[in-house]
């Protein structure tokens, strides 16, 4: 059974908005598995002015982006109009506290959506929760956090979803210990396609001649840093052990940074101890992205592996069977669990070489289309039961 289902998050510019990456690319696997799928960004801080269009990238996805500034009352008439032309069976609320408001205090919002979409299943899909979670949180983020958890639970009461979605066992937790029950967990898929991958001519207009000579080279090491950088993340420790397997094997050091690393500092100064080259790619298009992976051996993330099931450029290493090394100093760290998905936490250089050997039993593949089926079962199951 098929159904027509309308995402509503924050914004959709490509490659600038996590969680509008994993919108746009799950409404296009939904098509492809032949359902009717809509997209509304309703706080898009990317555009000033309305935008109506249908994404064109070999599938058509109507989409229907507002703008953040815009009043809600204008928005609410754009919406009501879209609406009524979709007819959505369900809306999926791709929930971040802060692509509603810049604070993620966004009161109110439960009850504008109500009032705006009406005569429709709601599903939310609970990407992030609310700040001060961590134990070394301020006591600014712990009192932002209060606000937010309020919103949440608002949102939960207001809209009563009859299907409540996460990504990672914690988070499934959290939302239990306020109330709310009967959530599934689903795992992010990667936001970089698996089946982009950029002509040479591109990739000679993007990356330079030295920095492909020194990704092809025999005797050398490459390591990915895809995405944020945290600073309590003890990096250089982690690059030591990775220097000294680097020089048992007699290798020189590649770290290629991609995508957009908040506190790159942090990384510069990791680089410099161990005397690596850093070869910085930065922000690009997913096919280029895509083509520099293939060049990748082993990567690197600072994400704590309690929350490394809802990142997306974890997902993006490990759908491509790329082990992950993370930090000795990660107290949430389960070896049991985590080695089998390919994630490895350093202790020595034995664990280094056990992430290398790992990639031998492990195929690649994209877990969207898992994710996809997931979301059509869990609804078509419910709207046979009616």
């Amino acid at each position: 059974m098929y159904t027509n289902i309308l995402f509503i998050c924050g914004s959709l510019e490509l490659g600038k908005d996590g969680v509008g990456d994993y919108t746009r690319h799950l409404a296009k696997q939904l098509i492809q598995f032949g359902n009717s799928v809509s997209i509304i960004a309703i706080n898009d801080k990317h555009i000033n002015d309305i935008i109506n269009e249908t994404l064109q990238k070999h599938i058509a996805v109507p989409t229907l982006r507002l703008p953040k500034d815009l009043s809600w009352s204008q928005k609410k008439e754009e919406i009501v109009k879209f609406v009524r032309y979709q007819r959505p069976d369900w809306v999926s609320l791709q929930y971040v506290p802060f692509s509603f408001h810049t604070k993620g205090l966004c009161f109110g919002l439960s009850y504008r959506l109500k009032s705006s979409i009406k005569d429709v299943q709601w599903q939310i899909m609970f990407h992030e929760l609310w700040c001060g979670m961590a134990k070394k949180s301020t006591l600014k983020e712990k009192v932002l956090g209060f606000g937010q958890k309020i919103v949440l639970k608002n949102t939960v009461t207001v809209l009563k979803p009859k299907k409540i979605f996460t990504s990672t066992v914690s988070y499934k937790e959290r939302l239990e210990s306020i109330k709310i029950k009967n959530i599934n967990v689903i795992p992010i898929f990667g936001n970089i396609s698996h089946n982009a991958l950029a002509s040479d001519e591109k990739w000679k207009a993007k990356i330079d001649q030295q920095a492909t000579y020194m990704l092809k080279s025999s005797d050398t090491i490459n390591i990915g840093f895809f995405g944020s950088i945290y600073s309590n993340c003890e990096l250089e420790d982690l690059f030591l052990h990775i220097s000294g397997f680097a020089r048992k094997k007699g290798l020189n050091i590649n770290i290629i940074q991609a995508g957009v690393s908040k506190n790159i500092d942090i990384l510069k100064r990791a680089s410099k101890t161990i005397k690596a080259n850093l070869i910085e790619i930065g922000e690009q298009d997913e096919d280029i992205l895509n083509r520099l992976f293939t060049h990748i051996k082993i990567a690197v993330s600072t994400t704590p592996a309690e929350g490394i099931d809802k990142s997306g450029s974890a997902a993006a290493w490990l759908e491509r069977s790329i082990p992950i090394l993370i930090s000795s100093s990660d107290t949430s760290y389960k070896s049991n669990e985590l080695e089998k998905k390919g994630l490895f936490q350093v202790l020595s250089q034995d664990d280094i070489e056990r992430a290398m050997e790992s990639r031998r039993s492990r195929e690649p593949e994209s877990r969207l289309p898992y994710v996809a089926k997931f979301y059509v079962d869990k609804l078509t199951i419910l709207n046979e039961s009616k």
